[in-house]
């Protein structure tokens, strides 16, 4: 990898912006409790940040 640190800082800053969405994803959740699409969208959301947490994991172990 050519800059390690930057791609864990940037992975950081999207993995805070997926919560916030996932967040977000809750509150609309809780409005429209039979929309399919947004229960979808969560569970996406909730596979991508443990993704996330999975690669920072693995990238702070090489330090």
């Amino acid at each position: 990898m050519k800059n390690p640190e930057a791609l864990v800082k940037q992975l950081r800053v999207c993995h805070k912006k997926f919560k916030q969405v996932q967040l977000r994803l809750g509150y609309i959740h809780d409005c429209i409790s039979d929309s399919v699409q947004v229960e979808q969208t969560m569970e996406l959301t909730e596979n991508t940040i443990e993704a996330m947490d999975a690669i920072l994991t693995q990238m702070e172990k090489k330090d």
